[in-house]
């Protein structure tokens, strides 16, 4: 009797058909070092309110006067840091509504333009100091807005997606 040439058949790998890093688990990770630098934000938007930090540290360098109105631009951005955090905190739980999908991926996409703006600026301190963390925030939002939903919808739509990609390999 001639020994079968014929290689047993290997059993199906399962496969996860989104890279780790748009995992739920990692979209709270991200979510979670958004709200610490939304938080940062906030409190450095307050510190400027109230004058601690120079006013020449934000708005571009173009202000040399701290007015009533960039003490109230600056107590509108704190409350506005707190909102953006809720967003993106609501985003990376479970059943997030279309409208704060969409509100992560705008957020995201306003991060970005400001980090750019924040680098370009003629004040050191917020070239220095806001560029990076601004970075931080849009990259964390990144990963958050592309993440797979982490309801047990999103991943029985993702285990799915699986078995079609085994079936198609």
């Amino acid at each position: 009797m001639a020994a079968s040439s014929v290689a047993p058949a290997a059993s199906p790998v399962r496969r996860d058909p989104a890279p780790r890093l748009l995992w739920p688990s990692a979209a709270r990770a991200a979510a979670n070092v958004a709200a610490v630098g939304f938080t940062l934000t906030a409190g450095y938007q307050v510190l400027l309110a109230l004058g601690v930090v120079p006013i020449t540290m934000a708005w571009g360098g173009t202000q040399s006067v701290l007015t009533t109105r960039l003490r109230l631009a600056s107590l509108a951005g704190a409350l506005l840091m707190g909102l953006l955090a809720f967003v993106i905190r609501r985003r990376a739980g479970s059943h997030p509504p279309l409208a704060v999908k969409v509100l992560t991926w705008v957020i995201t996409g306003l991060l970005a333009l400001n980090a750019a703006g924040n680098f370009a600026s003629r004040s050191r301190g917020e070239a220095v100091l806001m560029g990076p963390l601004t970075l931080v925030l849009a990259v964390s939002c990144l990963l958050v807005a592309a993440s797979r939903d982490g309801s047990p919808a999103g991943a029985a739509r993702a285990s799915s997606a699986g078995a079609v990609d085994e079936a198609g390999a």
